[in-house]
């Protein structure tokens, strides 16, 4: 999934705070993410969590992309097998 394509699920809302961790580093890129791609689909989600299981009804959402361009059938096997889940914390503080 796309991050213009979990913008389409969720919508534009004000009540929804969106991380976004760039983990281009682990495919040997630099990171180069700067927020004002939240509906690109330029970038590939590898991780994701949220607070409720339903993005859609999400207040905080956490998301590791990779750029689209270099998400290979091998990266796509490393998020299969859960190697990105240590990519995102899904610990959020309510202070």
């Amino acid at each position: 999934m796309t991050l213009e394509q979990l913008d389409q699920a969720v919508g534009d809302r004000d009540d929804l705070t969106r991380l976004v961790q760039d983990v281009s580093v682990a495919v040997d890129l630099e990171p180069t993410f700067d927020g004002s791609q939240l509906d690109s689909g330029a970038w590939t989600i590898v991780a994701a969590c949220a607070d409720v299981a339903d993005v859609r009804k999400a207040s905080v959402l956490e998301v590791a992309v990779v750029p689209s361009d270099a998400f290979s059938p091998s990266v796509a096997g490393q998020v299969a097998a859960g190697d990105f889940d240590d990519t995102v914390t899904c610990k959020w503080s309510s202070e």
